[in-house]
């Protein structure tokens, strides 16, 4: 986590927030040296093929992923 002064944002503030935006890594601001702000992206726009990259591959399937469910919860 990159950390700037609020002097150093102030002159380059797009440029830090492009870089947030692009990277999705949040910037710690601070003020005589003590964390003052966190920025942090909203959103980061991802395809499902990188979210799930780690796991593609690696899961399995016990039953058909659309059988029923009402087994599972008690009548309520």
């Amino acid at each position: 986590m990159e950390s700037v002064s609020k002097a150093d944002l102030a002159a380059r503030l797009l440029e830090y927030l492009s870089e947030v935006e692009a990277t999705g890594e949040p910037l710690i601001v601070t003020d005589n040296g003590l964390p003052v702000l966190k920025v942090v992206p909203i959103f980061r726009r991802e395809s499902t093929h990188v979210l799930f990259a780690d796991v593609r591959g690696k899961l399995t399937w016990r039953e058909a992923p659309d059988a029923t469910t009402q087994n599972e919860w008690s009548d309520v």
